[in-house]
Protein backbone atom coordinates (compact mmCIF):
# COMPACT_ATOMS: atom_id res chain seq x y z
CA UNK A 1 0.00 0.00 0.00
CA UNK A 2 2.35 2.38 0.54
CA UNK A 3 4.32 1.65 -2.51
CA UNK A 4 1.27 2.58 -4.31
CA UNK A 5 0.61 5.99 -2.36
CA UNK A 6 4.18 6.61 -3.62
CA UNK A 7 3.76 5.58 -7.20
CA UNK A 8 0.63 7.61 -7.13
CA UNK A 9 2.04 10.75 -5.77
CA UNK A 10 4.48 10.20 -8.78
CA UNK A 11 1.77 9.81 -11.02
CA UNK A 12 0.06 13.04 -9.74
CA UNK A 13 3.20 15.22 -10.00
CA UNK A 14 4.15 14.48 -13.29
CA UNK A 15 0.34 14.92 -14.83
CA UNK A 16 0.45 18.51 -12.75
CA UNK A 17 3.46 19.61 -14.84
CA UNK A 18 3.53 17.55 -17.63
CA UNK A 19 1.38 20.51 -20.13
CA UNK A 20 3.81 23.56 -18.56
CA UNK A 21 6.55 22.33 -19.05
CA UNK A 22 5.72 21.12 -22.89
CA UNK A 23 4.95 24.63 -22.99
CA UNK A 24 8.66 25.36 -22.41
CA UNK A 25 10.53 22.38 -23.98
CA UNK A 26 8.19 22.29 -27.33
CA UNK A 27 7.72 25.19 -30.01
CA UNK A 28 4.37 26.48 -30.55
CA UNK A 29 3.73 25.42 -33.47
CA UNK A 30 4.80 22.09 -32.69
CA UNK A 31 2.53 21.15 -29.29
CA UNK A 32 -0.24 20.01 -31.39
CA UNK A 33 1.70 17.66 -32.93
CA UNK A 34 3.95 16.75 -29.71
CA UNK A 35 0.46 15.89 -28.08
CA UNK A 36 -0.96 14.01 -30.54
CA UNK A 37 2.59 12.19 -30.60
CA UNK A 38 2.03 11.47 -26.91
CA UNK A 39 -1.08 9.38 -26.98
CA UNK A 40 0.64 7.84 -29.51
CA UNK A 41 3.56 6.62 -27.51
CA UNK A 42 0.80 6.37 -24.09
CA UNK A 43 -1.04 3.57 -26.19
CA UNK A 44 1.51 1.41 -27.80
CA UNK A 45 2.64 0.97 -24.19
CA UNK A 46 -0.78 0.38 -23.11
CA UNK A 47 -0.86 -2.34 -25.57
CA UNK A 48 2.69 -3.54 -25.56
CA UNK A 49 3.75 -3.48 -21.89
CA UNK A 50 0.71 -5.64 -20.05
CA UNK A 51 2.49 -9.28 -22.08
CA UNK A 52 5.37 -7.63 -21.75
CA UNK A 53 5.16 -7.55 -17.81
CA UNK A 54 3.63 -11.11 -17.85
CA UNK A 55 6.84 -12.29 -19.65
CA UNK A 56 9.15 -10.86 -16.84
CA UNK A 57 6.53 -12.29 -14.56
CA UNK A 58 7.18 -15.61 -15.76
CA UNK A 59 10.78 -15.36 -16.02
CA UNK A 60 10.72 -14.31 -11.94
CA UNK A 61 8.06 -12.74 -9.68
CA UNK A 62 10.83 -9.59 -9.17
CA UNK A 63 11.96 -9.31 -13.02
CA UNK A 64 9.05 -6.65 -13.27
CA UNK A 65 9.84 -4.67 -10.67
CA UNK A 66 13.15 -4.45 -11.32
CA UNK A 67 12.60 -3.56 -15.03
CA UNK A 68 10.34 -1.09 -13.96
CA UNK A 69 13.20 0.66 -11.86
CA UNK A 70 15.28 0.76 -15.00
CA UNK A 71 13.12 2.49 -16.89
CA UNK A 72 12.04 5.03 -14.43
CA UNK A 73 15.57 5.74 -13.59
CA UNK A 74 15.75 6.19 -17.81
CA UNK A 75 13.21 8.59 -17.21
CA UNK A 76 14.78 10.57 -14.49
CA UNK A 77 18.23 10.52 -16.47
CA UNK A 78 16.32 12.21 -19.29
CA UNK A 79 14.81 14.73 -17.25
CA UNK A 80 18.14 15.83 -15.50
CA UNK A 81 19.59 16.35 -18.89
CA UNK A 82 17.43 18.56 -19.54
CA UNK A 83 18.92 22.17 -20.33
CA UNK A 84 16.28 24.49 -21.07
CA UNK A 85 14.95 27.10 -18.31
CA UNK A 86 11.75 25.41 -16.63
CA UNK A 87 10.05 27.81 -14.97
CA UNK A 88 8.24 28.31 -13.30
CA UNK A 89 6.09 31.49 -15.14
CA UNK A 90 5.82 33.74 -12.24
CA UNK A 91 4.10 36.50 -14.68
CA UNK A 92 1.29 33.62 -15.03
CA UNK A 93 0.20 33.50 -11.36
CA UNK A 94 -2.92 35.01 -10.10
CA UNK A 95 -2.08 37.96 -7.69
CA UNK A 96 -3.94 37.05 -4.84
CA UNK A 97 -2.87 35.77 -1.47
CA UNK A 98 -2.86 31.71 -0.73
CA UNK A 99 -5.58 31.47 0.74
CA UNK A 100 -7.71 33.50 -1.87
CA UNK A 101 -5.46 33.09 -5.22
CA UNK A 102 -3.53 29.80 -5.80
CA UNK A 103 -5.10 27.46 -4.24
CA UNK A 104 -8.42 28.22 -5.96
CA UNK A 105 -6.89 29.26 -9.41
CA UNK A 106 -7.89 26.10 -11.20
CA UNK A 107 -11.16 26.27 -9.90
CA UNK A 108 -11.93 29.90 -10.54
CA UNK A 109 -10.82 29.12 -14.46
CA UNK A 110 -12.91 25.98 -14.75
CA UNK A 111 -15.98 28.15 -13.06
CA UNK A 112 -15.71 31.01 -15.76
CA UNK A 113 -14.96 28.86 -18.50
CA UNK A 114 -18.29 27.07 -19.96
CA UNK A 115 -16.20 24.94 -22.26
CA UNK A 116 -13.70 23.62 -18.86
CA UNK A 117 -16.91 22.99 -16.81
CA UNK A 118 -18.90 20.83 -19.84
CA UNK A 119 -15.30 18.86 -20.47
CA UNK A 120 -14.78 17.85 -17.11
CA UNK A 121 -17.97 16.48 -16.81
CA UNK A 122 -18.02 14.98 -20.22
CA UNK A 123 -14.81 13.49 -19.03
CA UNK A 124 -15.68 12.14 -15.71
CA UNK A 125 -18.94 10.07 -17.26
CA UNK A 126 -17.18 8.87 -20.85
CA UNK A 127 -14.49 7.27 -19.04
CA UNK A 128 -17.11 6.08 -15.91
CA UNK A 129 -18.73 4.78 -18.88
CA UNK A 130 -15.55 3.25 -19.96
CA UNK A 131 -14.96 1.29 -17.41
CA UNK A 132 -18.03 -0.70 -17.34
CA UNK A 133 -18.23 -0.95 -21.22
CA UNK A 134 -15.05 -2.78 -20.42
CA UNK A 135 -16.35 -5.22 -18.24
CA UNK A 136 -19.39 -5.74 -19.74
CA UNK A 137 -17.10 -7.18 -23.22
CA UNK A 138 -15.96 -9.85 -21.29
CA UNK A 139 -19.34 -10.51 -19.65
CA UNK A 140 -20.74 -10.99 -23.69
CA UNK A 141 -18.14 -12.99 -24.82
CA UNK A 142 -18.38 -14.92 -22.21
CA UNK A 143 -22.28 -15.23 -22.22
CA UNK A 144 -21.94 -15.90 -25.90
CA UNK A 145 -19.86 -18.80 -25.33
CA UNK A 146 -16.05 -17.19 -26.42
CA UNK A 147 -13.23 -19.13 -25.27
CA UNK A 148 -10.71 -16.88 -22.83
CA UNK A 149 -8.45 -16.60 -26.00
CA UNK A 150 -10.93 -15.62 -27.98
CA UNK A 151 -12.12 -12.69 -25.06
CA UNK A 152 -8.52 -12.04 -24.81
CA UNK A 153 -8.27 -11.30 -28.73
CA UNK A 154 -11.36 -8.91 -27.93
CA UNK A 155 -10.00 -7.15 -25.10
CA UNK A 156 -6.66 -6.69 -27.39
CA UNK A 157 -8.73 -5.49 -30.39
CA UNK A 158 -9.95 -3.10 -28.47
CA UNK A 159 -7.45 -1.88 -26.99
CA UNK A 160 -5.89 -1.73 -30.88
CA UNK A 161 -8.85 0.58 -31.56
CA UNK A 162 -7.39 3.44 -28.87
CA UNK A 163 -3.87 3.03 -30.32
CA UNK A 164 -5.06 3.47 -33.63
CA UNK A 165 -6.64 6.94 -32.69
CA UNK A 166 -4.00 7.60 -30.96
CA UNK A 167 -2.26 7.52 -34.31
CA UNK A 168 -4.63 9.28 -35.85
CA UNK A 169 -4.74 12.50 -33.46
CA UNK A 170 -2.13 14.42 -35.44
CA UNK A 171 -3.85 14.47 -38.42
CA UNK A 172 -7.44 14.55 -36.96
CA UNK A 173 -6.85 17.73 -34.25
CA UNK A 174 -5.19 19.22 -37.58
CA UNK A 175 -8.38 18.90 -39.67
CA UNK A 176 -11.57 19.31 -36.86
CA UNK A 177 -11.95 21.59 -34.48
CA UNK A 178 -12.21 20.57 -30.75
CA UNK A 179 -15.64 20.96 -31.34
CA UNK A 180 -16.73 18.64 -33.71
CA UNK A 181 -13.87 15.84 -32.90
CA UNK A 182 -16.39 16.22 -29.86
CA UNK A 183 -19.55 15.57 -31.67
CA UNK A 184 -17.80 13.04 -33.41
CA UNK A 185 -16.65 11.29 -30.58
CA UNK A 186 -20.30 11.42 -29.04
CA UNK A 187 -21.77 9.43 -32.14
CA UNK A 188 -18.98 7.01 -32.41
CA UNK A 189 -19.35 5.87 -28.70
CA UNK A 190 -23.58 5.71 -29.12
CA UNK A 191 -22.64 3.17 -31.87
CA UNK A 192 -20.31 1.62 -30.50
CA UNK A 193 -22.31 0.43 -27.80
CA UNK A 194 -25.14 -0.36 -29.65
CA UNK A 195 -22.87 -2.96 -31.99
CA UNK A 196 -21.80 -4.32 -29.23
CA UNK A 197 -25.38 -5.40 -28.36
CA UNK A 198 -25.40 -7.13 -31.72
CA UNK A 199 -25.06 -11.35 -31.23
CA UNK A 200 -21.26 -12.21 -32.70
CA UNK A 201 -18.13 -13.79 -32.51
CA UNK A 202 -16.11 -12.26 -29.66
CA UNK A 203 -13.30 -10.60 -32.60
CA UNK A 204 -16.32 -8.55 -34.34
CA UNK A 205 -17.69 -7.43 -30.54
CA UNK A 206 -14.17 -6.47 -29.64
CA UNK A 207 -13.87 -4.22 -32.93
CA UNK A 208 -16.94 -2.59 -31.76
CA UNK A 209 -15.67 -1.82 -28.88
CA UNK A 210 -12.93 0.00 -30.59
CA UNK A 211 -14.68 1.71 -32.78
CA UNK A 212 -16.52 3.19 -29.37
CA UNK A 213 -12.81 4.44 -28.39
CA UNK A 214 -11.44 5.64 -31.98
CA UNK A 215 -11.66 9.32 -31.32
CA UNK A 216 -11.27 9.57 -27.21
CA UNK A 217 -7.35 10.25 -27.80
CA UNK A 218 -7.99 13.14 -30.00
CA UNK A 219 -10.45 14.91 -27.97
CA UNK A 220 -7.76 14.73 -25.44
CA UNK A 221 -5.47 16.29 -27.46
CA UNK A 222 -7.62 18.92 -28.34
CA UNK A 223 -8.63 19.69 -24.36
CA UNK A 224 -5.11 19.67 -23.49
CA UNK A 225 -4.29 21.67 -26.42
CA UNK A 226 -6.39 24.51 -25.59
CA UNK A 227 -5.60 24.60 -22.21
CA UNK A 228 -1.48 24.70 -22.87
CA UNK A 229 -2.36 27.75 -25.76
CA UNK A 230 -4.57 29.72 -23.25
CA UNK A 231 -4.24 29.07 -19.92
CA UNK A 232 -1.19 30.03 -17.53
CA UNK A 233 1.16 27.87 -15.80
CA UNK A 234 -0.59 27.37 -12.46
CA UNK A 235 -4.06 27.02 -13.31
CA UNK A 236 -2.73 24.52 -15.89
CA UNK A 237 -1.45 22.52 -13.73
CA UNK A 238 -4.72 22.41 -11.32
CA UNK A 239 -7.29 21.98 -14.26
CA UNK A 240 -4.59 18.75 -15.58
CA UNK A 241 -5.28 17.83 -11.81
CA UNK A 242 -8.93 18.94 -11.86
CA UNK A 243 -9.57 16.41 -15.32
CA UNK A 244 -7.55 13.53 -13.79
CA UNK A 245 -10.04 13.45 -11.13
CA UNK A 246 -13.20 13.69 -12.68
CA UNK A 247 -11.92 10.96 -15.44
CA UNK A 248 -11.68 8.55 -12.77
CA UNK A 249 -13.98 9.75 -9.99
CA UNK A 250 -17.19 7.42 -11.25
CA UNK A 251 -15.26 4.61 -12.72
CA UNK A 252 -16.26 2.92 -9.57
CA UNK A 253 -19.93 3.94 -9.89
CA UNK A 254 -20.24 2.34 -13.70
CA UNK A 255 -18.23 -0.94 -12.54
CA UNK A 256 -20.39 -1.60 -9.67
CA UNK A 257 -23.51 -0.38 -11.30
CA UNK A 258 -22.62 -2.79 -14.32
CA UNK A 259 -21.38 -5.66 -12.39
CA UNK A 260 -24.77 -5.75 -10.77
CA UNK A 261 -27.01 -4.72 -13.24
CA UNK A 262 -25.36 -7.77 -15.37
CA UNK A 263 -25.91 -10.11 -12.58
CA UNK A 264 -29.77 -9.34 -12.16
CA UNK A 265 -30.78 -9.01 -15.91
CA UNK A 266 -27.79 -9.74 -18.01
CA UNK A 267 -25.45 -7.84 -19.57
CA UNK A 268 -27.63 -6.46 -22.38
CA UNK A 269 -29.66 -4.19 -20.27
CA UNK A 270 -26.36 -2.17 -18.60
CA UNK A 271 -24.97 -2.30 -21.90
CA UNK A 272 -27.82 -0.29 -23.55
CA UNK A 273 -28.44 1.87 -20.57
CA UNK A 274 -24.62 2.92 -20.95
CA UNK A 275 -25.13 3.50 -25.25
CA UNK A 276 -28.16 5.71 -23.50
CA UNK A 277 -26.21 7.64 -21.25
CA UNK A 278 -23.80 8.28 -24.34
CA UNK A 279 -26.71 9.47 -26.90
CA UNK A 280 -27.54 11.37 -23.78
CA UNK A 281 -23.60 13.22 -23.87
CA UNK A 282 -24.26 13.71 -27.58
CA UNK A 283 -27.47 15.31 -27.46
CA UNK A 284 -25.79 17.50 -24.58
CA UNK A 285 -23.30 18.51 -27.14
CA UNK A 286 -25.56 20.18 -29.68
CA UNK A 287 -27.88 21.67 -26.48
CA UNK A 288 -25.37 23.34 -24.20
CA UNK A 289 -22.88 23.56 -27.45
CA UNK A 290 -19.15 23.74 -25.86
CA UNK A 291 -17.01 26.53 -27.14
CA UNK A 292 -14.47 25.15 -29.24
CA UNK A 293 -11.15 24.23 -28.14
CA UNK A 294 -9.90 26.41 -31.08
CA UNK A 295 -11.13 29.60 -29.89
Amino acid sequence: MATAIVEGLGYTLHTATELPLLRRIVAEGQRRAALSREQSRKAAAQLAVPPLGGLLFSCSLEAPFRAAAVFFLAVTGAALALRTPLGPDRCGRARASPAQGRGLAGLRYVRASPYLRYMLVWFALVNGAFAGLGLLLVVLCRGRGASLGEIGTAQAVGSAGAVLGALACEHLTERLTGARLLTASSGLLVAGAVAMAVPGPAPLTGIAYAGALFLTPAVNVAFQHHLVRTVPDEPTSRISLARMTAARSLNWFFLMGAGALADRRGPLLPLLALAGRFLALACANHVCRPASAER
